[in-house]
């Protein structure tokens, strides 16, 4: 990890250059930090500095598309300008997230959304629900993917999901080492930028910057 800051308004602001306000969720996890340390870097490489604005996921895609106090989206899964057209993809993945289940019982079989129809699922607020709907699960929303955790820790919920590293670190980070990752991910996604309509002139130079900074990250940690 690059490094830590808390997640409430992280810029890199000056005056001599214009700013990108980018939109993400409310919280704070190792997905977040990678991606926004990528695309700061990309953004400076083609001459603008980043604010990162966090609010509630279902707010921040919508203030994204809409373009007004946000100018775009720290990164979503799948293609959401089919529900909100003004978002234009930035086609270079920031990051690819396993989508994984994690339980304290380890015999759970994984095998597609419908395998864990038998189960109570907590799942964040704000990530689609689509394919868990449409599996007909029983699921409890909640807030942060953090509070699922302890969801199932309490045993309120028998399984939850998140991406598999954010997922270990918070069971490590909590002491919870009775809930474990159950094999294999429950999807595969690769996350990218979204920009407002506005700014979609600035898609081929990101997309490039964002190349090139990819290779300048993989070169640092060969290094280490």
């Amino acid at each position: 990890m690059r490094w830590l800051l808390p997640l409430t308004l992280i810029s890199c602001m000056s005056e001599a250059q214009p700013t990108m306000r980018v939109a993400t969720f409310h919280g704070y996890n190792n997905h977040n930090v990678i991606a926004i340390e990528k695309l700061r870097a990309a953004y400076s490489a083609i001459g603008f500095d980043m604010l990162i604005v966090p609010m509630p996921g279902k707010r921040s895609l919508a203030a994204a598309a809409r373009g007004d106090i946000v100018d775009s989206e720290l990164y979503r899964l799948g293609d959401v300008s089919k529900e909100h057209p003004t978002l234009m993809r930035v086609p270079y993945p920031l990051l690819k997230i396993e989508m994984t289940v994690f339980s304290k019982d380890q015999n759970v079989r994984v095998d597609g959304w419908g395998s864990l129809r038998p189960y109570k699922v907590a799942f964040m607020r704000g990530f689609s629900t689509k394919p868990a709907n449409d599996a007909g699960l029983d699921m409890m929303q909640v807030t942060t993917v953090t509070s699922g955790f302890k969801m199932v820790q309490a045993g309120r919920a028998d399984l939850t999901i998140a991406g598999l590293v954010f997922g270990n670190n918070i069971t490590k980070g909590l002491g919870l080492h009775n809930i474990k990752p159950l094999s294999p991910p429950l999807t595969v996604n690769w996350a990218f930028h979204y920009v407002n309509e506005k700014h979609q002139h600035l898609i081929p130079a990101l997309v490039d910057a964002l190349r090139k900074t990819d290779v300048k990250f993989q070169a640092e940690e060969k290094e280490k």
